[in-house]
């Protein structure tokens, strides 16, 4: 009886270990996303958004990458390159239904409502079950670079967070 008691107990110690993360390493990218320019010419859409709330996950169904994807409504969207109408974010990682965090190794934070982003993003391609092809796709951090104390309603010039906002305005406009 007391065996049967010490592998229950081991077996819950391990699945609360096994809570802690997961993070799946990804393919080299095509992309160097830390060179804006080049980001910006692979993208089809860059803009500046306000992640508004995290809509819905869909859990991993045999397509695609073995991950949850999360789905983000976005709003207050300014457009650098491009134009569309959607105001939906697919994140590629997110929480299992054992509430275990899956993100590819170099995107681990997860989108956060409420706060300023610069999106560099194309929109997803439906070439599985649980991705919806009108949204926009964010595999690396690279592509959602946060930005600290961004002021919706002033201009570029009169940003606190002026580095990441100019340095793409200036590359897109040019």
């Amino acid at each position: 009886m007391a065996l049967i008691l010490l592998i229950a107990l081991l077996g819950f110690i391990l699945m609360l270990a096994a809570r802690k993360g997961r993070c799946i390493e990804q393919a080299e990218h095509l992309v160097y996303f830390k060179d804006i320019s080049e980001a910006a010419e692979w993208a089809d859409y860059v803009f500046i958004a306000r992640v508004e709330k995290k809509l819905y996950t869909k859990q991993y169904d045999g397509t695609g990458f073995r991950m949850p994807y999360s789905y983000y409504s976005l709003a207050d969207i300014q457009f650098l390159k491009g134009e569309d109408a959607c105001d939906k974010l697919l994140f590629y990682g997110g929480y299992s239904l054992w509430n275990q965090l899956i993100v590819f190794e170099d995107n681990t934070e997860l989108p956060r409502p409420g706060e300023y982003y610069l999106f560099t993003v194309r929109k997803a391609n439906a070439e599985n079950t649980r991705v919806e092809a009108d949204s926009y796709t964010v595999i690396t951090k690279a592509q959602m670079l946060p930005l600290e104390d961004y002021i919706p309603d002033a201009g570029f010039d009169d940003q606190n967070d002026i580095t990441s906002v100019k340095r793409s305005s200036v590359i897109l406009i040019s």
